[in-house]
């Protein structure tokens, strides 16, 4: 035990090969998630209300502009 605390810090020749980057840490990748990042902020209730209002100040703002001409 006290040995291997005194050479934990001690690299070996053949063991310096394994201590390289990998190949592909210099890769830049982009992020693709497979759902919206704010899925999980809203329930689905929450969202169904959400359309429902913008339907509705949808087909308010359409009322609007057929009673204007």
């Amino acid at each position: 035990m006290i040995a291997s605390f005194i050479f934990r810090n001690v690299i070996k020749d053949d063991e310096k090969a394994f201590i390289q980057a990998p190949s592909w840490a210099g890769e830049v990748s982009t992020k693709a998630y497979f759902l919206p990042r704010d899925t999980f902020e809203k329930t689905k209730r929450q969202r169904y209300y959400e359309y429902l209002e913008a339907k509705g100040n949808e087909m308010e703002r359409e009322r609007m502009e057929n009673n204007l001409l």
